[in-house]
């Protein structure tokens, strides 16, 4: 439901205005994602082992400030880890991937010229999965901080950690969490300072 929000603030923020004083970026990443695996019953936690990813996507960086920029943006992405036990279940064995659509709405924090902190809010829905649970959540927001460094006129490098704040799976008592860290590189597609 909350995706009808985020819809129209993105559509309101996709102004002339905007679009006209923004820079735009494409990029692509890899990394490693996990399950977080925390029981309900027994409150214990526990870390599922990680596996690589990839993922790719836009974005649109609009300065609100000296010091401060809006990030908006659609990404492709793979989340997930090795299966085996969790919890009070089991998960089919080898990779559990999924892939999502992530429309991420973040703010960035310029400590130099040339870098930034990032942290917002990474907003998923499921495309496609290779788990077959029957309570498995369509839709999934993560808390997002990270790291940006333009080392090249147009070219950026970024780091982002992103920490599941709604269950992608949960049955008997457990609930899963996806979690990743990605290292990314980026390409200024406009001249705008």
């Amino acid at each position: 439901m909350y995706f009808r929000y985020l819809i129209a603030i993105i559509i309101f923020l996709s102004t002339d205005r905007l679009i006209c004083q923004s820079n735009y970026f494409i990029h692509v990443s890899n990394g490693y994602s996990l399950f977080v695996a925390k029981n309900t019953k027994v409150k214990s936690l526990s870390i599922i082992k990680p596996q690589v990813i990839y993922g790719g996507g836009f974005n649109i960086e609009k300065d609100i400030g000296k010091k401060n920029l809006l990030i908006l943006g659609f990404e492709y992405s793979e989340k997930g880890a090795r299966g085996g036990d969790i919890g009070l279940f089991r998960i089919v064995e080898g990779l559990v991937k999924s892939y999502y659509l992530d429309i991420p709405i973040l703010f960035g924090y310029k400590i130099k010229q040339n870098a930034y902190l990032i942290i917002g809010f990474n907003n998923s829905i499921i495309m496609e999965s290779e788990v077959r649970l029957n309570r498995y959540a369509q839709y999934n927001m993560d808390l997002r901080l990270g790291f940006n460094y333009n080392f090249y006129k147009r070219i950026s490098l970024i780091s982002t950690y992103d920490i599941g704040l709604t269950p992608v799976i949960f049955k008997n008592g457990t609930n899963l969490y996806n979690q990743r860290l990605l290292f990314g590189i980026r390409y200024k597609m406009n001249r705008k300072k």
